[in-house]
């Protein structure tokens, strides 16, 4: 853990640090849709994933592959993770 470490809200928006990288990121859903909006301002990438489902992990998925090509694994298997949590919501 470093000064960088843990998870702030504001403004609507999440940031937090993975892999030594800012990460500023919103999420939404309402009846039948799912977004979210991941941004790596240092790399000045980021992805926005639409899905006509709500009550799904799809759009964290998305973005957990995304960060994994863009910045490398923590070591842990982030989808096993994602699919374990969606077994919850079935």
């Amino acid at each position: 853990i470093d000064e960088n470490s843990g998870f702030n809200f504001g403004m609507g928006w999440d940031n937090y640090h993975y892999r030594g990288q800012l990460i500023v990121e919103k999420g939404g859903g309402l009846d039948g849709v799912r977004t979210v909006t991941t941004l790596i301002p240092g790399l000045k990438i980021g992805i926005t994933v639409l899905c006509n489902l709500n009550l799904t992990l799809l759009p964290e998925a998305i973005r957990a592959h995304f960060l994994e090509q863009y910045l490398g694994s923590e070591g842990t298997d982030m989808q096993a993770a994602i699919k374990e949590r969606a077994k919850l919501l079935e």
